[in-house]
């Protein structure tokens, strides 16, 4: 991997205040793959990052974009525009990630993994243009981020409507880490707005720890979502 992660610090389990970049580099510099960026094989990972920012940089996020309009594309493209703009700090990727953010809600949706790994995605694109943001546009990327993981939360069991049924490689194992990030990346989210979420960043975070590797509380299964795909 071209980052190391770092991601269960006390500081992503609170509402304490969080400084972004925090969810696998508090400084990018500090990484292999930015320390190692002149040779094989971060040398071309690196390049394959900056190559898929710049295709971004000509899309329009506000609209169609055509075959790559599933949420996950989306949000693909705006995790990578994230990196570009940690790893060169030129203002245009931090500009047209700010863009994909702010249309997070927009693209369309095949299944519920689509909207599960496009949560995983937006939250480190968030993550990695936070400090290029204004208060304003922060506080609106941040709704409409909490209020994707509130849907994909509810997505999990169908609103506690599906207590037994777990499909761990097409659709769980996927989602619960995901879940787990947007906790991480919203840990100090508190609905200023009074959204009408049904879940808190407390509760996804849960959901990519507790539930993922000891016992699952969506479900009634008494074991650990992880269970399900490997030998505890």
């Amino acid at each position: 991997e071209y980052w190391t992660i770092s991601f269960s610090r006390s500081s992503l389990t609170s509402a304490a205040p969080v400084v972004h970049p925090a969810l696998l580099f508090n400084n990018i510099g500090e990484t292999p793959g930015y320390q190692y960026r002149t040779i094989a094989p971060w040398k071309s990972w690196e390049s394959g990052i900056l190559s898929g920012a710049d295709q971004s940089l000509t899309r329009d996020f506000t609209g169609t974009l055509g075959s790559y309009d599933r949420v996950l594309y989306r949000g693909g493209f705006a995790e990578y525009l994230g990196l570009a703009y940690q790893i060169t700090k030129k203002p245009q990727y931090a500009q047209k990630g700010r863009e994909a953010l702010l249309n997070l809600d927009v693209g369309t949706v095949s299944g519920k993994t689509d909207r599960a790994l496009a949560l995983g995605s937006y939250s480190l694109a968030y993550d990695f243009i936070q400090p290029s943001l204004d208060p304003a546009t922060d506080a609106t990327i941040r709704d409409k981020l909490a209020t994707l993981a509130d849907t994909v939360y509810k997505d999990l069991n169908d609103n506690g409507k599906n207590l037994k049924y777990v499909t761990f490689a097409d659709y769980h194992g996927q989602a619960y880490p995901m879940v787990g990030v947007a906790g991480a990346a919203l840990s100090d989210y508190t609905n200023p707005h009074n959204l009408p979420l049904s879940s808190t960043p407390a509760d996804w975070y849960k959901v990519g720890t507790v539930y993922l590797f000891e016992n699952d509380q969506l479900h009634t299964s008494g074991r650990s979502l992880f269970s399900y795909g490997f030998e505890e």
